[in-house]
């Protein structure tokens, strides 16, 4: 190994102008965005949007899951109410008060 090679920063250049690429501040060319993509024209590959598809199955999968699951919370809770109901209708409608608290 040379001795200059076990330098810190050896391999560095000395200068910030040395470090930059030939290409930097300058204008880009104006047609850039105009080329055609290098594959314009050829086939697709056979797997082409396969994740898309499969994102939107899956999205599919987990949007009727949350359907099936807030309809059964909810008809849980209607459930749960309607007896709590029924059992304070019952309650009113038959009295819970001893029977001699009325008399004079």
């Amino acid at each position: 190994m040379k001795r200059s090679s076990l330098r810190l920063g050896a391999d560095r250049p000395a200068s910030v102008e040395q470090a930059r690429p030939a290409n930097v501040g300058q204008a880009r060319p104006a047609n850039v965005g105009q080329a055609r993509p290098a594959n314009a024209g050829q086939a697709r590959p056979a797997n082409a949007g396969q994740a898309t598809v499969e994102y939107i199955l899956l999205l599919s999968f987990v949007v009727v899951a949350c359907v099936g699951m807030t309809r059964a919370i909810l008809g849980g809770l209607d459930k749960g109410v309607l007896r709590v109901g029924g059992g304070l209708e019952k309650q009113l409608k038959t009295g819970r008060a001893p029977g001699g608290i009325w008399s004079n």
